[in-house]
């Protein structure tokens, strides 16, 4: 399989470390990938039989991002990207929590702030755009 993901981590979980620590008895290893240096690292894990998930990528840049030519846009990496944002959200859904009123629903919401476009403003961001909040 090609690389579909974005990895931008310094430190990481080998297989058998993961396996040594005994997360083996409560995560299911779901993928690995390799690094710049060829070591293979643990990248997606699943808890057994809670809905926790752990992602060592980054799903979000692939269709958004476009700063880093090591980031994949290939139809195949945007697919992938939509399938884990479409599972992340369809996994929300089980939450039933609401806001206690529509108003407070309304000052919550990410509407009420504007992105700044930063790739040029930063030159260590990784990002296209931020939020910024005081």
């Amino acid at each position: 399989m090609t690389n579909s993901t974005s990895n931008f981590h310094k430190y990481c979980v080998l297989p058998e470390t993961f396996e040594e620590l005994g997360l083996d008895q409560e995560y299911s290893l779901l993928s690995t990938s390799i690094d710049d240096e060829g070591i293979e690292y643990v990248s997606t894990v699943e808890h057994k039989t809670l809905p926790y998930y752990g992602v060592q990528w980054h799903p979000e840049k692939n269709p958004f991002e476009w700063r880093f030519s090591s980031i994949p846009h290939s139809r195949q990496a945007i697919r992938a990207a939509q399938y884990i944002a479409n599972f992340f959200v369809e996994e929300a859904r089980h939450n039933n929590q609401t806001f206690a009123t529509p108003e407070e629903e309304k000052e919550a919401l990410i509407y009420n702030y504007c992105p700044i476009y930063t790739a040029d403003l930063y030159s260590s961001s990784s990002f296209q755009q931020c939020y910024f909040f005081t």
